[in-house]
């Protein structure tokens, strides 16, 4: 009898364990389960996210808006941005974007406290909600920069204006024998320059008298600007700064106190942003 209880109990100590070994192998292998899903929905999140920067990425610079909740769609094989509610996504995502203009320091660097705001920089944050199998709310963030290399317009990726401009001289002739005529300024971009100063130089000992760009005139021997009076060849003309528009201006009238038949010239654009663009010597017709 004493041999038959011990048996019993040895064999309740045994169904116990297995229980307990049984609950523990359940509970490792709902907890990896779990695990594996929340890995899985996080893998999701982060492809959603990066799916939005990429989105981004691929819409021309003027078409990208600074908001605080952008969207995103996918209309005949292209993405547009708009601002919005948060998108809804396969899988109960909620995906938003938030786009902002980059700030810089005075060097140019980024700097979220920065003084300039870069016109041609755009800062994206991708963000994709989603809630857990708890129920606790989750999301993941990747942010990503966009700069506009093809036309920039700020002072820190814009190309110097010298480099956008040439100067036609191939037709250019004397009216008159003293005005030089038929010199065209060639704007290749976009965006404005200006024209801050003009060094011309001539090979013989006549004075200049007046330099125009189409109907305006920026430096004249008579007129409140530097320096006064007919100027020899190689002289500064600090004159009224002349905006060149995207195309073709005319100087229209450079006019010099005496005859210039023969004359060998050079023409220098100094721009203000320091940039200068030099003709080649050339004898107008």
């Amino acid at each position: 009898m004493h041999k038959k209880g011990t048996i019993l109990v040895e064999a309740m100590v045994a169904i116990g364990l297995s229980v307990l070994f049984i609950s523990a192998l359940m509970t490792f292998y709902l907890t990896g389960t779990q695990g594996n899903m929340a890995s899985a929905k996080r893998e999701q999140a982060l492809f959603y996210a990066e799916e939005g920067l990429q989105a981004v990425r691929s819409l021309s610079f003027s078409d990208i808006l600074a908001t605080e909740t952008g969207t995103l769609t996918f209309t005949g094989n292209k993405w547009t941005l708009a601002s919005g509610s948060p998108e809804t996504l396969t899988g109960n995502f909620t995906r938003s974007l938030q786009i902002t203009s980059a700030t810089r320091s005075e060097t140019c660097e980024l700097d979220p406290v920065g003084t300039i705001v870069d016109p041609d920089t755009f800062e994206i944050t991708s963000t994709v909600n989603w809630t857990d199998a708890t129920g606790s709310p989750r999301s993941v963030s990747l942010t990503s920069l966009r700069t506009n290399w093809v036309e920039p317009t700020g002072p820190c990726f814009a190309p110097e204006q010298a480099s956008r401009v040439s100067i036609d001289f191939s037709i250019s002739s004397w009216y008159g024998g003293r005005d030089l005529r038929d010199v065209y300024i060639i704007n290749n971009g976009t965006s404005d320059v200006i024209i801050d100063k003009v060094l011309m130089t001539w090979n013989n000992a006549n004075l200049i008298q007046q330099v125009f760009f189409d109907t305006d005139a920026f430096w004249t021997s008579t007129g409140a600007i530097s320096p006064d009076g007919e100027q020899p060849s190689g002289t500064l003309l600090d004159g009224t700064n002349e905006t060149i528009e995207g195309g073709i201006t005319e100087m229209k009238k450079i006019k010099f106190n005496a005859a210039m038949d023969g004359a060998t010239m050079t023409i220098s654009l100094i721009f203000s942003d320091g940039s200068n663009k030099t003709s080649d010597p050339f004898m107008p017709d």
